[in-house]
């Protein structure tokens, strides 16, 4: 992908554009696949007026290959710590698999704990945009729209306000 990032990071007016993040694997362990198409970060993190656009995360795998393919993380794989998103926008990101996909977030997945606040996030696809498995996910006056082939736009538990979010969430405003 584009960046891989450990402990504490802040981006300020950053655009992470038509990155990739590819795998092939030829019989591999479980759990192997691909992580974070734009960036990949862990720990305390803070995006500020950013750019996700048009990052790729694929993974592939040879025809024996038994176990599934994982794409995780279009434009964003974030684990352990908090992160912190403002004022960004995530379009056009996308997770691919081939042999036995298992997406996740092809826009932002999310395994921390982590604020969305006056966010754009659209035209994402291969997966809900956002997904939150293990973690905690605060959206907070945001646009979640036309990803996943205008399915559900979030998988897992996220605490939704003032938002407006396709097919809708549960939350204030």
């Amino acid at each position: 992908g584009g960046i891989y990032v450990e402990g504490e990071s802040i981006f300020t007016l950053t655009s992470f554009s038509r990155n990739k993040a590819k795998t092939y694997t030829i019989y591999s362990q479980p759990g192997f696949g691909t992580y974070g198409g734009g960036a990949h970060t862990r720990g305390r993190t803070t995006f500020d007026r950013c750019r996700f656009g048009g990052n790729v995360c694929e993974t592939s795998a040879h025809f024996q290959t038994p176990d599934p393919s994982f794409a995780v993380g279009g434009g964003l794989r974030h684990i352990e710590g908090a992160a912190t998103l403002a004022n960004c926008l995530f379009h056009e990101n996308s997770v691919i698999a081939y042999r036995w996909p298992n997406l996740a977030g092809s826009a932002i997945a999310n395994r921390g704990a982590m604020t969305l606040a006056n966010c754009t996030v659209t035209g994402n696809i291969g997966a809900p945009a956002l997904d939150n498995t293990g973690g905690t996910l605060a959206v907070d006056s945001s646009i979640l729209f036309f990803n996943n082939k205008s399915g559900p736009q979030i998988s897992g538990i996220a605490s939704c306000t003032y938002s407006d979010i396709e097919l809708g969430a549960s939350g204030a405003g």
